[in-house]
């Protein structure tokens, strides 16, 4: 008897084991089927926004804007990143039109979600101060609590900082209270935040109870599906159950692929999974289709996070292709001893070499691309270095300056008060009518605009010059003075490109802002259609 029951016990066993991996492999052919109809999905994505588009053109009211606005936002927000900030910028801007506060403090939420996804915490952080937090309810209220746990979850993980981490953390958490004191009870994102809560604390049978309840509530071809997997794929990472783990997060990956979210993270979860499995081959097929959406989302974050990944998976298929190589040596010192089986050997050989010619190729592209995105973070680093060292150092300034300013206007409002007090209105009259005050006042600002410009970039005039013919470089009367022509271009070295903004600061028309620019870029000493631009880098930091 007990060898009949030991015999059905591990019949089960192996029946449950074939199972599993019956259903693995059918999921894997499912997933290739997924990627190679990629394109078509991509292309189906790209119709509904255009007609969308289309339907927008022809609406008659800003209510309506607004509404297939924000519909074009929501097809964008994880198909393509810039895209969706320009929509959800369109919808802000119609909502403070029509003057519906809820609207605005949607869309000021999308956006903020929307950096955070996207990495850009400081942009999500200055669009939240603009939040009415007191005018919340109902479901905006759940979504603003979801979004600021987000941000400062994602702050939290990401900051190198170990005091600052601990700060985003906290802040992180007591959103996260608030949320789960307002969400609706099974609920998608209650479910997710119910999981995630038992899964920090190892609760793990906890964590997998809510996990099969957000499965049993959610529909395949639900928004929330890719979601659902991907964090029923990680419960199951953290139970050791490698065979789930792969097949929830294939699942994830195809629905991601079938709804053309190319802010995906399941696929190169899964390339890495299965790299460290020894699937080369399969992990790098995965991974650069991974990349290429990634790409097309057009986000640092999910670059600066795949490309180690990328990077390992590299590696280890370089390893891959240098180990068939040194076979194929041995092979051809085989096949040289054995001469009858030469000429079948060496029409073998030609093949591999093409294969392998091939995949080189595809790997000398694949680096090129790594390098083009190397460079542009290094750009972009080098970009918001500059812009941070001339924000901080006008921010100074403009405070002491607004104090003067202040310190100022104090002093004249007591001087005409003293004035009328004893009954000099006309004296009061002389002093206000003349506009030497103003002259003055001008002077000042721009002599101090000057001096503030001159200690950020202290050889901006050389350097300016250098830029242009030498008989007609400029000099200045007073060291440390900048004039009108100078005074133009240190603002577009500051970003101020619009001419009536550099007029307005300057006292000038916009015309002759206009003429200003034009005649001093008619004196450049290269290409006057890329003058500006080599103005914008003058001084930068870190450029040679």
């Amino acid at each position: 008897m007990k060898r009949y029951l030991f015999i059905l016990l591990v019949s089960g066993a192996t029946s449950s084991v074939f199972s599993q991996n019956s259903d693995l492999k059918t999921a894997f052919r499912q997933l290739n089927e997924a990627i190679e109809h990629g394109q078509e999905y991509m292309d189906n994505k790209e119709q509904k926004v255009s007609s969308l588009k289309e339907f927008c053109t022809k609406v008659d009211s800003d209510e309506q804007a607004y509404n297939y606005t924000t519909l074009i936002g929501e097809e964008y927000q994880a198909y393509d990143n810039d895209s969706a900030l320009s929509y959800m910028m369109k919808s802000l801007a119609l909502a403070r039109k029509l003057q519906r506060h809820e609207l605005v403090n949607e869309s000021l939420i999308s956006i903020v979600h929307q950096y955070a996804v996207s990495g850009y915490y400081n942009e999500a952080l200055s669009y939240v101060n603009d939040v009415d937090k007191g005018s919340l309810n109902g479901k905006t209220r759940e979504r603003y609590y979801s979004a600021m746990t987000h941000l400062y979850g994602e702050m939290g993980f990401y900051s190198k900082d170990e005091e600052l981490k601990s700060v985003y953390r906290s802040k992180a958490a007591k959103y996260n209270d608030s949320l789960m004191a307002v969400v609706i009870p099974n609920t998608s994102l209650y479910y997710q935040k119910q999981q995630a809560a038992f899964l920090n604390d190892r609760k793990l049978e906890e964590a997998k109870k809510y996990s099969d309840l957000w499965l049993k509530s959610t529909p395949e071809d639900s928004k929330d599906y890719p979601t659902m997997a991907y964090y029923r794929a990680e419960l199951y990472g953290k139970m050791d159950n490698r065979v789930e783990q792969k097949y929830w997060l294939i699942r994830s990956a195809i629905k991601d692929i079938e709804n053309a979210r190319m802010n995906q993270a399941s696929l190169w979860s899964l390339a890495s999974l299965l790299n460290e499995e020894g699937e080369t081959r399969l992990s790098h097929q995965y991974i650069k289709y991974s990349w290429q959406c990634i790409s097309h989302f057009s986000t640092h974050m999910r670059g600066w996070l795949v490309t180690p990944i990328m990077e390992s998976i590299d590696k280890d298929y370089r390893l891959l292709l240098d180990n068939e190589k040194r076979f194929f040596i041995v092979g051809l010192i085989v096949v040289s001893v054995l001469s009858i089986l030469l000429f079948i050997t060496q029409r073998s050989l030609r093949k591999k070499n093409r294969q392998l010619t091939t995949a080189h190729q595809e790997l000398d592209e694949l680096n090129k691309k790594l390098v083009s995105f190397n460079e542009k973070i290094a750009s972009a680093n080098l970009q918001l270095a500059d812009s941070n060292r001339v924000k901080e150092k006008y921010i100074g300034a403009f405070i002491n300056l607004c104090m003067q300013y202040i310190e100022k206007l104090d002093n004249f409002r007591i001087k005409v008060n003293r004035k009328l007090k004893v009954g000099q209105v006309e004296a009061v009259v002389a002093l206000t009518d003349s506009d030497k005050i103003k002259k003055e006042e001008l002077d000042k600002l721009h002599k101090y605009f000057d001096e503030t410009f001159l200690s950020l970039f202290p050889t901006f005039i050389n350097d300016f010059n250098q830029l242009l013919q030498p008989d007609s470089q400029i000099q200045v009367a007073d060291k440390g003075t900048l004039n009108t022509e100078l005074r133009i271009f240190a603002l577009v070295r500051l970003g101020i490109n619009d001419s009536a903004s550099i007029a307005q600061f300057l006292n000038y028309s916009p015309n002759s802002i206009y003429c200003y620019r034009a005649r001093t870029k008619s004196k450049a000493l290269g290409d006057r259609d890329n003058f500006e631009a080599q103005v914008k880098v003058i001084g930068q930091v870190g450029s040679s």
